[in-house]
């Protein structure tokens, strides 16, 4: 094999466990992501809940005054019973008595059902402020464990640059000068192997003159669709 295909070889081999280490790390920034997520949706409906808490709160606060209200007029009305001089007086007294104790009862009716919903939203409530707290507890751990994997891997990264700037260094003018064009130009791979006949980049199908030539290894060849670097996989070399 031509040393300076060898040299390709080895960067393919690198730039790949760049590709992998930037991967693993937006995965683990996806997982990341996706338990803020999480936390975010606990901590709305916690706050939705505790919204729906403070209405049935004040919803029963409104409704037992509204029922001192009634009962006040109630004894206020029966305090006049004793002074009524005719019939028609004490029936119209009696009715509003009557009125008076059938609002209030409605009123009772609407407390007891603002207390049953305060229960529920302060249960509720409980229970999200636990699971919020599992959340952003499992949030907090993940960052930290992003950021670990994190660190690790731009330390790997810095390793393996230099080694690429090395074996960059050794390729001859006009390879690195190809080599670095493509590179800007194609971030997602310069050089890729041949699979089924096929450039790794595009799936070009090659002619069968290329691959035997990407086989034999004796000088760089490019795609004639996309432009990118040939190598024959199963001749990768240790890096």
């Amino acid at each position: 094999m031509d040393e300076q295909v060898e040299l390709l070889h080895r960067l393919r081999q690198l730039d790949d466990r760049l590709e992998r280490l930037r991967s693993r790390i937006a995965a683990r920034q996806g997982d990341l992501q996706r338990c803020q997520a999480e936390a975010d949706l606990v901590a709305q409906a916690l706050e939705r809940e505790r919204e729906r808490l403070k209405d049935a709160q004040s919803k029963r606060r409104e409704a037992d005054m509204e029922v001192q209200t009634f009962r006040q007029r109630k004894a206020h009305f029966e305090t006049q019973m004793t002074q009524v001089k005719t019939n028609e007086e004490f029936l119209a007294l009696q009715r509003e008595i009557a009125t008076m104790e059938k609002k209030a009862r409605e009123w009772e009716d609407v407390v007891l059902e603002a207390m049953e919903e305060e229960e529920l939203n302060g249960q509720r409530v409980a229970q999200l402020e636990s699971e919020i707290a599992v959340k952003q507890q499992t949030a907090g751990q993940e960052q930290e464990r992003v950021e670990a994997e994190r660190t690790a891997a731009e330390a790997q990264a810095a390793e393996i640059n230099a080694r690429r700037s090395e074996l960059v260094g050794a390729l001859r003018g006009a390879v690195r000068a190809k080599y670095e064009r493509l590179r800007a130009a194609k971030p997602d791979g310069v050089i890729v192997p041949v699979r089924d006949g096929g450039c790794g980049g595009c799936h070009y199908r090659l002619p069968p003159q290329t691959v035997n030539e990407v086989r034999q290894g004796r000088r760089m060849i490019l795609c004639e669709s996309c432009g990118r670097i040939l190598v024959w996989a199963a001749e990768d070399v240790g890096t």
